[in-house]
């Protein structure tokens, strides 16, 4: 299904075969033959189809350092997978690299590539694919085979060729002899994973495995490749059973799989393995229980194994509590950087950042870094926090960090103190990944690991500072084990804080809190049981079970999948829309705005701004001008009011989009 309709795009596009041919075949029908597989080729060639298969190193070693470089020696990690590599069938695998944060867990991963038919990189969100882009495509230059020409995909729902093209030239490549290209033919959701080489959320392979039009054409693009998935803890229930399914699926087209994770409860990855096992394979539940962490799991053809290794940066952090009140926080954090720390305040609200940065930046040196900021501006601040915080870098006088979930994932930033909103215990843990991360001197006070955890030793963590973000029965766990360890000494007790909060660890704290825990529970069990079986509605059935027609389920349109506005998307959660805000002055001649508009896109989630961004007249050409069509309009004044809707909103320079009044 999917090598015949990617053909006959490929023979209809008039970009690539001359459709006037066909009426000359009865002149010469011999000679007419030879010319169109002479033309079949070059078309394939120009759209980027023609295989460029990544090189095969000789043995694992030589893979890891292909996949580091020359001026990075192998940790612990690379030189464990390096010898898997060389231990592995040539069959498809399963891989499972379980972690601490700042091991090399991607450069591991991408080492597993070499010698496929190419890689696609599956990242939680659309920010994290964009950050990792440049690694990818590095990767890809230092390991270009003997006349090899790389096409590189990015591949989200702002993504494609025309982003890809600027994220290339940004690093020096993307020129036509360059050895990294963006795929000019890839446009488009549907065609972005044939493209060889990509990256990109994870929904667009999992559009694949949904009752979605073409989603067959998705998993033929992914066919043969290895297919990396980074940050699996990520993902709900919902979204984590659809991988699973996806699994099955790229076990059956011959994929090698890689799974990273620092934070991966054993039922998840226990999950995953199995589901790669299908019926064929000795159960996941017969891994041996007493692999240390860190760990490398593997499935093969007729074995499910795992070894441990050492971790490379052992270290023990303090927990401490730490004050909910903005204004409290807000001193501590300018008292530190008066110290000279680099501070790390990760909160869980974007209003709340907000808030916070607003009682700072008057008097202390800070940066606000949320998912509320224009993409364009979002990612200039991402490149000033990793050249501020990042290797080497330049924040040296005392500086603070105000961010959302952004910061506790794919960012290899380094601080000497955080102060962390209450959250499940692995997303905490990979919060103070980002602290002590880098070997430099601290400033005195600051020697060692330190996590403040807002409301740590008060009754009950407040609701507000997590609800509607968090599974509350996760942080009521989570804040109950911080509060019996508070020495914690790493990497063992990430994978023991994990496994226990998420297993059948029981508290010892008071009553209020266990009575809490018990009510939170019933909600905890409804969801979880409620988003397995939307998860089993959805998907495809598993390779051994599927025919054509076995399936009896409404299909769900692609476009519809990616944005989640159906009933079975990728995701669960709020509905949401992919906007881009337009001035006064960018109405006045639209058309020559283009260039500077396209990068300018953010997501919105609140029901009153939605309705006024979709309620909205598009201006005039909208739906024709590249880069603007997949985005809707959110018109705003001449001060940055949004208009539409009688709900206040703003567009600040400084702190994003504001929502309502901040406290």
């Amino acid at each position: 299904m999917g090598l015949t309709t990617t053909a006959d795009w490929l023979g209809s596009s008039e970009a690539l075969c001359r459709w006037e041919r066909l009426v000359h075949w009865q002149d010469d029908p011999s000679q007419w033959f030879k010319q169109s597989q002479s033309l079949a080729a070059e078309a394939i060639h120009r759209a980027g189809l023609v295989p460029s298969p990544l090189p095969e190193p000789p043995d694992g070693q030589t893979a890891v350092r292909w996949a580091l470089g020359s001026e990075r020696r192998p940790r612990p990690l690379q030189n464990a997978v390096a010898d898997l590599l060389d231990s592995l069938p040539d069959e498809p695998a399963l891989i499972v690299i379980e972690a601490p944060m700042g091991e090399g867990k991607t450069e591991a991963a991408l080492s597993c590539t070499l010698g496929t038919r190419g890689l696609y990189t599956a990242m939680p969100t659309q920010a994290t694919s964009n950050a990792l882009f440049a690694r990818v495509a590095g990767f890809l230059e230092r390991n270009q085979g003997p006349g090899s020409r790389y096409r590189l995909a990015l591949a989200h729902g702002s993504g494609g060729p025309e982003a890809a093209a600027l994220k290339l030239r940004d690093i020096g490549l993307g020129t036509e002899d360059s050895p990294v290209r963006a795929g000019w033919w890839f446009s488009g959701s549907k065609r972005a994973l044939l493209c060889p080489q990509g990256i990109g959320t994870v929904d667009q392979g999992l559009i694949g495995v949904l009752q979605s039009r073409h989603g067959f054409l998705r998993l033929y693009g992914l066919s043969g490749r290895t297919v990396i998935f980074d940050e699996v803890h990520a993902y709900d229930t919902y979204t984590g059973g659809l991988i699973e399914r996806l699994i099955a699926w790229l076990h059956a087209l011959r994929c090698r799989v890689v799974v990273m994770s620092a934070t991966l409860p054993a039922s998840r990855r226990d999950a995953l393995l199995q589901a790669w096992a299908g019926g064929d394979t000795t159960p996941a539940s017969a891994l041996p229980s007493d692999v240390a962490y860190p760990r490398l799991s593997w499935a093969t053809p007729g074995a499910v194994q795992a070894s441990s290794f050492a971790a490379s940066r052992p270290q023990r952090v303090a927990v401490r509590p730490a004050p909910a009140d903005i204004s409290e926080i807000a001193g501590q954090t300018a008292a530190w950087a008066q110290q000279g720390a680099r501070v790390l305040v990760v909160v869980n609200k974007v209003a709340r950042a907000q808030s916070l940065f607003l009682r700072l930046k008057d008097h202390t040196p800070a940066t606000l870094f949320h998912a509320r900021f224009p993409m364009d501006q979002r990612l200039a601040i991402e490149a000033r926090v990793l050249g501020l915080f990042g290797p080497g870098g330049t924040a040296v006088d005392g500086h603070v960090l105000v961010a959302t979930q952004v910061a506790e994932q794919s960012l290899d930033i380094d601080f000497d103190v955080l102060i962390s909103d209450p959250a499940p215990v692995d997303l905490v843990l990979q919060r103070q990944g980002r602290i002590h991360r880098h070997p430099r001197p601290r400033p005195q006070g600051f020697e060692e690991p330190v996590i403040h955890v807002v409301d740590l030793d008060e009754p009950l963590p407040r609701e507000e500072l997590s609800d509607f973000i968090y599974d509350r029965w996760i942080v009521l766990r989570s804040i109950a084990w911080f509060r019996e360890h508070r020495e914690l000494d790493l990497p063992g007790d990430i994978d023991r804080a994990v496994q226990e909060v998420y297993g059948d660890w029981q508290p010892d704290d008071p009553a209020e809190l266990l009575e809490a825990l018990e009510q939170a529970q019933v909600k905890h069990e409804a969801d979880l049981l409620a988003m397995r079986s939307q998860a089993m509605q959805a998907a495809l059935d598993s390779p051994e079970e599927w025919r054509i027609g076995s399936n009896g389920r409404p299909r769900i349109d692609d476009d519809a999948a990616e944005s989640g506005a159906l009933r079975f998307g990728t995701r669960l959660g709020q509905d949401s829309e992919s906007v881009i805000p337009l001035s006064p002055a960018d109405l006045d001649d639209l058309e020559s705005q283009v260039e500077g508009l396209r990068g300018r896109y953010l997501r919105i989630s609140h029901p009153q701004l939605i309705e006024a961004a979709r309620t909205a007249p598009l201006p005039s050409g909208w739906r024709s001008l590249p880069g603007l069509a997949q985005h809707r309009p959110l018109r705003l004044d001449a001060e940055g009011r949004v208009l539409g809707t009688a709900l206040v909103a703003r567009l600040d320079p400084d702190l994003g989009l504001v929502v309502g009044d901040l406290q």
